[in-house]
């Protein structure tokens, strides 16, 4: 949990809060909860399950978004151009011998169940602009295109009668992520064609044979999938400056998850889901006036709670990309 930079631990359990780890981003446990994967503007760096015996594993600058692998072996992070958020190289750490590799030219690194395989997004490029979901082994062998082109199922869109080709529409896909087979790959993205119409859309791919298929429209492209794979949380935002989050279901019907979603004109941040998938985590701050303050909140099947109220005093104090992350230990 980040306030200002720094990684607070809360335990629901006893209430205790505290300071974990200091001037860092995107800290992430690994699977079984004994070591943290953190980031610091000098390099990757670990520590122990309680922010202790910290070490930094890879020396580098503009480093983000450490992924463990579900084996615990290794961790793929990227390292970003400033400004450039779809603009970088996928690379990764492997325990045995702590090598650090480049395995692709990309970003939003998603690793495969198998933890043998990376899914991942290249940096839109020609015009109309586009960029290409890949996969590619751990070692950074048979890189692969996935998907280069809109789903050939996508309904039409654009202003009614303006002659508008697929041709023309800009498709920018970000943060994959596997279902728990190894078998697709769901990824949202960007439809825009100029100024007529844009919208979010989700797609299913196909890991074996390639291409993509529609599954629905979204308010966004930022996804969080609970870690059974049975359902994905996808941010919305507005021009008014609300963000949210809705549940969809990756097979069966969406009702079952609407315990998990907030509705729009709040200010919800960073939904993390717990280990088990029966609860979700976010920051609850207030729209209007702004800046307003942040609670930490809880969602559960059975309602909704306050965990920490007041946790930051305005939006401020949160870093530019908030963070939320459980503990698979507890």
């Amino acid at each position: 949990m980040p306030r200002g930079g720094d990684t607070w631990l809360y335990r629901p359990r006893t209430g205790e809060t505290r300071l974990l780890l200091a001037d860092t981003s995107d800290a992430r446990w690994s699977p079984d909860g004994s070591e943290i994967a953190f980031v610091r503007a000098d390099g990757l760096y670990l520590a122990d399950g309680e922010g202790e015996n910290e070490r930094r594993i890879h020396e580098d600058s503009n480093l983000a978004r450490p992924v463990w692998s579900p084996d615990g072996v290794r961790i793929a992070f990227t390292r970003t151009q400033p400004g450039m958020h779809l603009r970088g190289d996928v690379l990764v750490w492997e325990r045995n011998g702590g090598d650090v590799r480049q395995v692709a030219r990309g970003v939003n690194p998603a690793w495969a169940p198998d933890s043998k395989r990376i899914a991942y997004v290249t940096e839109p490029a020609g015009q109309p602009r586009r960029n290409q979901l890949r996969l590619v082994s751990w070692e950074g062998q048979n890189d692969w295109p996935l998907v280069r082109d809109l789903p050939p199922d996508l309904p039409a869109i654009g202003v009614p009668g303006s002659g508008v080709t697929r041709a023309n529409y800009e498709h920018i896909m970000e943060q994959p992520f596997w279902d728990a087979e190894g078998q697709y790959v769901y990824v949202a993205s960007f439809v825009i064609y100029q100024a007529l119409s844009d919208f979010f859309i989700w797609e299913r791919a196909d890991a074996t044979n390639g291409g993509s298929t529609f599954l629905g429209e979204l308010w966004g492209s930022r996804s969080h999938p609970s870690p059974d794979r049975r359902a994905a949380l996808f941010e919305g935002s507005s021009a008014r400056g609300d963000t949210w989050f809705v549940a969809r279901a990756l097979e069966g019907p969406d009702e079952e998850w609407r315990w998990a979603e907030v509705e729009r004109g709040s200010l919800a941040l960073a939904p993390a889901w717990a280990p088990d998938g029966t609860a979700v985590a976010y920051f609850a701050c207030v729209l209007e006036p702004m800046p307003g303050a942040c609670d930490l909140r809880l969602l559960t099947p059975d309602g909704a709670e306050t965990l920490i109220p007041g946790v930051a005093g305005n939006v401020g104090e949160l870093p530019p990309t908030p963070s939320l992350d459980w503990s698979r230990g507890e």
